[in-house]
């Protein structure tokens, strides 16, 4: 399981809370490990070599998931949105499942922030 985090701005706040839940339910299933990683630390080829050798992928909405179509067609993705997202984004918000879903991976749920900041934006 692969955990590709961002920085900055747009990063988890409670990361470590985050990681630690996935540490814990990988911990009740044979042969799970967690790998923490942050796209913006990886060259192109390390980027490759890290989504082919993911099977889960967890991560933030965001240009760090366009690397899910060099993992293999059996690995899952999950995918974490902020407060707002469902009804700013529009159809935006499933780039990423029908990108995996056009993959032959499955995309086996997100997860929406229901406490983070609200975008002020008129309707």
């Amino acid at each position: 399981m692969t955990l590709l985090m961002r920085t900055g701005p747009r990063s988890l706040k409670n990361e470590p809370a985050v990681i630690n839940v996935f540490r814990g339910e990988c911990e009740r299933v044979e042969w799970c490990e967690v790998k923490v990683s942050y796209s913006n630390n990886l060259t192109f080829c390390e980027q490759v070599e890290l989504m082919r050798k993911t099977d889960v992928l967890v991560s933030p909405h965001g240009a760090q998931l366009t690397n899910l179509v060099l993992m293999d067609k059996n690995s899952s993705v999950m995918e974490f949105s902020p407060k707002g997202w469902l009804k700013l984004a529009g159809v935006g918000q499933l780039v990423y499942k029908w990108g995996a879903n056009w993959s032959g991976m499955r995309h086996e749920g997100s997860w929406h922030d229901p406490v983070g900041e609200t975008c002020q934006f008129p309707d």
